[in-house]
């Protein structure tokens, strides 16, 4: 406040100005105060309230102004500060080994590189860090010995040199994710799988040691298509579009006998699941054991599930659910047990299912639940299993069935006169022993053989052998078979005669009609066979005749399975003829081998 001094009364007024109600003097505006240094030097007024509020203001504005500029650049500063904080927080931890060029720190890039990867996973860190788990040395080979180490956990969103070169800020891109964690998948699946005993060359890749690592542990004058994941042995990938060729996904692995170098033992582990482009899975013929991961439903790309003939138990039970583009899963030779999910009927693009040799894999109502719900099917394969149950009707929609194996399985009920339906079936062979059709299947097939099934002109192989109570003729629309090679009906009580329409089959290599109730001679017209027909079973049946002798003449080899007692015939050759203790007919032939 500056010292108050005596002045004259100041009679006038401001242009504009206000009265304050104090001998008629008024208060100044703002346009009419002037300068602060006039108005606090010259104005008679100086003693008068009004004015010592402006001289206090005049004299401390900029001080104000100062102070409160001051605040808000600290205010917008600690705002914007936080804003980052959360940012960085919200993300995962970026570490740029090879910005500016600095030195590649091994601890750093393990701290961040586990950091990465446990931020996409359940696990514990401790299971991690245990010493000697397969997740523990992946992440130190990653580390250590990764001839790409240090690999990039972002991508640059410069958008020009200058600023590249300028700018620190990096951000986690899709494509780097994908990249880590597919490249540590595998060296899991490889410390998990017994990948240090695998004989494998220079070319295999995996995690065999590279020349042209420096001593920092950075990559020299190596390029990295040398050693990328996509390049190992068994490793398939596609591009995901991008234009630089290092950008791929893991989209195949093939365990399978075409890669005889890579053996797996032990389990299937979860991490496979992160896997996520995976389009084939191809693990058979290996030493796998325990459940299928449940992480197998993160796999939404799947293709292909080939794990046959190793030593697996379980299937999850939401598989079907997740694996909709599935087409082909073989399961076979392995120790699946109970019954088959309830999520396998939204596999609706299945093509090829191979369930056999599972024989705790129990289900009475397969057929008929299951079949009806995979319209595109080829192929259905559950020999040597306990699913069973009677063929639907509905089989008759699945108009690309091709071919059905159930040999050793409980099947029962009819043949459904719609699988004529399926034109192109190929293999339709349901055999069984007559025991167990006796005991367990209720006798297997029961009823006829349909005529509809000679709608199809592309079979090549038949086979019922075991189905006593499955009682009918040859029915003369099986004619149009003419791409038959098989025909195995042992052990039924198929009846009637051998018809003549069986030399139409100009492919059949094997004709099997032992322990049946045929009757009647051989037509001579299957002499026409001499060229094709291999075997002919025709031991304990009512046959009677010769057997054409083109056939035994012929250029074929073939060769006719009788029952025989040893004892002459009417021909006079011994050994060359069939009669049964039921004293049935004679069956003569020149070449035929007697079954004892």
């Amino acid at each position: 406040m500056l010292p108050l001094t005596t002045h004259t009364t100041h009679t006038g007024t401001f242009a504009n100005g206000t009265d304050d109600g104090d001998n008629n003097n008024m208060v100044p505006t703002v346009a009419d105060r002037g300068t602060c240094v006039a108005i606090l030097t010259d104005d008679p007024d100086a003693s008068k309230p009004w004015y010592q509020r402006l001289a206090w203001w005049c004299t401390s504005l900029p001080w104000v102004w100062a102070t409160t500029t001051v605040l808000v650049l600290v205010v917008v500063g600690v705002t914007l500060l936080t804003i980052q904080v959360r940012a960085d927080s919200s993300t995962t931890p970026v570490y740029d080994p090879r910005a500016h060029g600095e030195a590649y720190n091994r601890t750093a890039y393990y701290v961040a590189l586990r950091d990465v990867l446990l931020s996409s996973s359940d696990d514990a860190p401790v299971v991690w860090t245990t010493p000697g788990s397969p997740m523990e040395r992946a992440l130190a080979w990653m580390t250590l010995d990764d001839p790409l180490a240090p690999l990039p956990f972002f991508e640059s969103h410069a958008t020009s040199d200058e600023q590249a070169k300028e700018s620190t800020a990096t951000t986690l891109y899709a494509y780097e994710r994908t990249r880590l964690h597919q490249r540590f998948a595998l060296c899991v699946l490889y410390y998990t799988w017994a990948g240090p005993t695998w004989t494998l060359e220079p070319s295999h890749g995996w995690l065999h040691r590279h020349s042209g690592i420096e001593s920092s542990g950075r990559l020299a004058d190596q390029s990295i298509d040398a050693t990328h994941e996509c390049l190992w042995l068994g490793v398939t990938c596609t591009s995901d579009n991008r234009t630089s060729d290092d950008h791929r996904v893991v989209t195949g692995l093939d365990f399978g006998t075409s890669n005889a170098a890579l053996k797996a033992y032990g389990t299937i582990p979860e991490i496979v699941g992160r896997l996520t482009h995976l389009q084939n899975l191809l693990v058979f013929d290996q030493q796998l054991q325990g459940p299928l991961p449940t992480t197998l439903f993160l796999l939404t790309n799947l293709q292909a599930l080939d794990v046959n003939t190793n030593r697996l138990t379980a299937i999850p039970e939401a598989l079907g659910d997740h694996l909709v583009h599935l087409h082909t899963l073989h399961l076979y030779g392995n120790e699946f047990r109970g019954t088959l999910p309830a999520s396998f009927t939204q596999l609706t693009l299945l093509e090829n299912l191979r369930l056999d040799d599972n024989p705790a894999l129990v289900q009475d109502d397969f057929w008929s639940t299951m079949l009806p719900s995979w319209p595109l099917l080829r192929t259905v394969v559950t020999s040597s299993t306990g699913l069973g149950g009677s063929l639907p009707t509905e089989i008759g929609t699945l108009r690309q069935l091709a071919t059905v194996s159930s040999n050793f399985a409980p099947i029962s009920g009819t043949l459904p006169t719609e699988l004529g339906l399926c034109t192109g079936m190929v293999q339709f062979n349901v055999n069984q022993p007559q025991a167990m059709a006796a005991t367990t299947l209720a006798g297997g097939f029961q009823g006829t053989l349909p005529t509809e099934l000679g709608r199809w002109s592309n079979l090549r192989f038949l086979a019922l052998r075991g189905h006593a109570n499955l009682v009918s003729t040859l029915p003369w629309e099986l004619a149009s078979w003419t791409n038959v090679q098989l025909l195995d009906l042992d052990q039924t009580a198929v009846r009637g005669t051998l018809p003549a329409y069986v030399s139409r089959w100009s492919q059949l290599n094997r004709l099997v009609l032992s322990s049946t109730d045929l009757t009647g001679t051989i037509p001579s017209e299957l002499g026409m066979l001499s060229d094709t027909l291999m075997s002919m079973e025709l031991q304990d049946t009512d046959l009677v005749g010769t057997v054409p002798v083109g056939l035994c003449n012929g250029g074929g080899g073939v060769e006719f399975v009788i029952s025989c007692d040893g004892s002459a015939g009417p021909n006079g050759r011994d050994g060359n003829q069939t009669t049964t203790t039921a004293a049935k007919a004679f069956l003569v032939c020149d070449c035929c081998r007697c079954l004892e």
